[in-house]
């Protein structure tokens, strides 16, 4: 068989539709395409941040953005002692909380009622509270209120001072005889037979200085105590603690202005970006995957273990068996334990894989390329018959 010289085979032209020609053509130069793709995107991104900074710059933008500036916890606590008269039981002059009373006995009611915010960051603001006594007088049937009067016992105010927690509380004794006899001119005056109910309210409201503005949290306790009624019970409303802290958001607005250079400046910069993208665009191109070194891999992978590979092509590709089911050919080859030859030809104007193997007395023959159909003009056009090879040996 004749040997191919080495620079024969590098010689083989490309078609005129092979991509080498038309790249020439373009004139566009190939660039590695993870650089080409990096400086696209920043190009892109200097574009539109230039764009934004002029707009920014030439008229200043005002942002709405609703978050969340710290988590709180409100709660209040209402409690009480009834003050019992000294004569009618000698000894005691306290009564147990959330009995029921006699109201012969009773002389008084020492409220004690709180309030308490807890922060998840400390703060700084104003705590308003007040305790307010509320005589009112309803039909027994019915929880509408007729007729209330209402009198202020205490206020006062408080500062908070980066605390995260503070807590307010009130605590008084309360003579009940002076809204007994309240009660009973109004129902003398009204000649109408009415329940009446003492509300001893205490409201706390924390006006806390945030990055948004002041924030008002309100917190109340109170105690309902009836009047003029022999037998009762004192009733309590109170706001527990939630299981978890509640987020307190607030609107925050920004205002977005460059003043360090002119709106002009930026548009000259976006300018120079689009125009350095549009060229980078119109004068590379990237380069073309590297498909056929992948594929190279598998198919030696396929063929492990019988594999051999060979610094020159020393068979001729029209004395062989083409092949073109190279799987079951590596398949073959290893259960049979026939090495496989290949040679890479990478000096070509395309890379040419060659495999070659035999059984008994013929040859077999895969060639893995990415452009079968240059390679079969190539063949055709430049190979001479077995016959006339045979010939021209035997006369050297």
């Amino acid at each position: 068989m004749k040997q191919h010289k080495h620079h024969d085979r590098t010689m083989q032209p490309l078609p005129a539709w092979m991509p080498e020609h038309s790249q020439r053509r373009s004139g566009r130069r190939e660039m590695n395409r993870f650089f080409r793709c990096l400086f696209i995107v920043l190009l892109s991104v200097v574009v539109v941040a230039s764009l934004l900074a002029g707009l920014a710059s030439f008229r200043p933008w005002t942002v709405d953005w609703n978050r969340i500036i710290l988590h709180q916890s409100l709660s209040s606590q209402a409690g009480y002692q009834v003050h019992l008269d000294p004569d009618a039981v000698p000894g005691v002059t306290l009564a147990p909380s959330d009995a029921v009373y006699l109201d012969e006995l009773v002389l008084a009611v020492e409220p004690i009622l709180s309030t308490r915010l807890v922060t998840s960051q400390p703060v700084s603001g104003q705590v308003h509270s007040v305790i307010t006594a509320t005589l009112q007088a309803r039909q027994a049937d019915s929880p509408a209120v007729l007729l209330q009067t209402s009198d202020v016992l205490s206020e006062q105010d408080n500062t908070l001072a980066g605390q995260t927690e503070h807590g307010d509380a009130y605590s008084a004794r309360i003579a009940l005889d002076p809204y007994r006899t309240q009660a009973a001119a109004i129902q003398e005056r009204l000649n109408e037979s009415l329940v009446f109910e003492l509300v001893l309210q205490f409201s706390s409201t924390y006006t806390l200085d945030l990055i948004g503005g002041p924030a008002s949290l309100q917190s109340s306790a109170s105690l309902v105590v009836p009047i003029n009624q022999p037998v009762f019970r004192i009733g309590r409303s109170q706001a527990d603690a939630p299981a978890e802290p509640q987020p307190l958001r607030q609107t925050l607005r920004y205002r977005i202005h460059l003043s360090l250079f002119p709106w002009l400046v930026f548009a000259i910069a976006a300018g120079l970006a689009l125009l350095s993208l549009v060229l980078l665009l119109a004068m590379t191109r990237s380069q073309p995957r590297d498909r056929f070194n992948r594929r190279l891999r598998r198919m030696k992978h396929q063929a492990r273990g019988r594999l051999m590979m060979i610094g020159d092509r020393t068979w001729d590709p029209a004395w062989c068996v083409r092949v073109t089911d190279y799987p079951q050919m590596a398949r073959t080859a290893r259960k049979l334990k026939h090495p496989v030859f290949c040679y890479l030809d990478t000096l070509s104007a395309w890379p040419v894989a060659y495999f070659y193997t035999y059984y008994g007395e013929n040859n077999y023959c895969h060639i893995f390329t990415e452009h079968p159909e240059a390679l079969e003009e190539s063949l055709a056009g430049g190979q001479a018959q077995p016959e006339d090879t045979i010939e021209e040996e035997n006369l050297s």
